[in-house]
Parts: C-alpha cells; sequence; structure tokens
C-alpha cells in the first residue's frame, strides 16, 4: 500500500491507524518505507499462504 499525502496530513492515532494492527497480527512479516523523491510512504507485508 502507498500512501501519498505529506506527513502533515496522516491522521492521529486517536483518528486513524488501526490498519497496522490488523497488518501486524496477519502478516508473517511487514515493513514500511519513505517514498524517494515524494511524500508519503509505501507499507508491505508478507503473509504465509497455508
Amino acid at each position: 500500500m502507498t500512501e501519498t499525502a505529506a506527513d502533515d496530513a496522516w491522521p492521529e492515532p486517536a483518528d486513524g491507524g488501526r490498519g497496522l494492527l490488523l497488518v501486524d497480527g496477519l502478516a508473517e512479516r511487514w515493513g514500511w518505507c519513505p517514498r524517494p523523491g515524494a511524500p508519503g510512504k509505501t507499507v508491505w507485508a508478507e503473509c504465509a499462504l497455508t
């Protein structure tokens, strides 16, 4: 998932951010990285097929 909003446009934790709790619970591995040369971030996840 790629988020293209600038850092100051991200919701406060009280208003959002619960999706990563689901990712953490379902994924074998996950992480994030900033978008080079652009605002935002990319979140990646790996899930088992079995």
